[in-house]
């Protein structure tokens, strides 16, 4: 009636419940204890004796805290094209797994990629993961022109790990928000190694509409509606295309004005 089970492996930082629960008995364990059931997670012997009236049974049991490894394979890094780098996992004792399917206490790698490691002390494990990334001309890249709208801005960015930055604009941050016209460059270094890319924002007008305040007409009489802003096209809920539209009839009237990609539209109740 009385088993504590088999003896106990933990891992450091782990803790277990010992359970010697007999309906009706007294206990007195190992610790001193007088309840049920002790938690603990220190290695060492265990035993607890249960009492119940004038007999006695008592058991035995053995808990092994294993030491849990510790593993760092440090800050997030860029490589220059070409270089490597060995990412170190060693801890006395253990065993090991990358995500590269190596076993080896140490991988040295060369490409852009995210590499981690389980580290296995007798079933204790840790992990880590490192994201290494390499400067070359085709890491760097700030995408294709921008054409902008005038009032929106568009974020140019050129992160990457470990890397130390300078922007046409003299800023030296990952990335740079702009919402005007100019060629931006930024070169971007590791160690000896930049490599640098370039985009051209373009920020068009945005066209303006005001076809006037709501209206009633005379019966027969007919209004001129004029949404024209130069170089610009047009679409009115009638289909019309044409900057203005001569309308007689009641009904809410309204337009698309675009110049460049960049639109403005407004209506009108006749």
């Amino acid at each position: 009636a009385m088993n504590l089970g088999p003896d106990i492996t933990l891992c450091q930082g782990q803790s277990i419940q010992l359970n010697a629960t007999l309906p009706g008995a007294s206990y007195v364990w190992s610790t001193g204890a007088i309840t049920p059931t002790i938690t603990t997670g220190t290695s060492g012997t265990y035993w607890v004796q249960a009492t119940q009236g004038l007999c006695s049974v008592s058991d035995t049991v053995a808990v092994v805290v294993n030491a849990t490894p510790t593993v760092n394979l440090g800050s997030d890094l860029t490589l220059c094209a070409g270089d490597d780098i060995t990412l170190d996992a060693t801890f006395p004792g253990a065993s090991y797994l990358w995500s590269t399917g190596a076993f080896t206490p140490t991988i040295i790698v060369n490409s852009a990629a995210t590499y981690s490691v389980v580290v296995d002390l007798n079933g204790c494990t840790a992990s880590d993961a490192i994201n290494v990334g390499v400067l070359s001309l085709s890491a760097l890249n700030l995408g294709p022109d921008v054409s902008l709208c005038s009032g929106q801005t568009v974020t140019l960015d050129a992160t990457m790990p470990g890397v130390s930055y300078l922007w046409s604009s003299g800023a030296i941050t990952p990335t740079i928000t702009t919402g005007t016209s100019g060629t931006y460059w930024v070169q971007a270094t590791q160690g000896l190694c930049s490599v640098s890319d370039t985009v051209a924002v373009v920020v068009n007008a945005t066209p303006t509409v005001n076809l006037g305040s709501d209206l009633t007409l005379c019966a027969g009489d007919d209004v001129t509606l004029d949404a024209t802003f130069p170089g610009a096209s047009y679409l009115w809920s009638t289909g019309a295309v044409t900057p203005t539209i001569t309308v007689n009839t009641a009904a809410t009237y309204s337009v698309v004005v675009d110049l460049n990609g960049c639109t403005a539209s407004d209506a009108i109740n006749v």
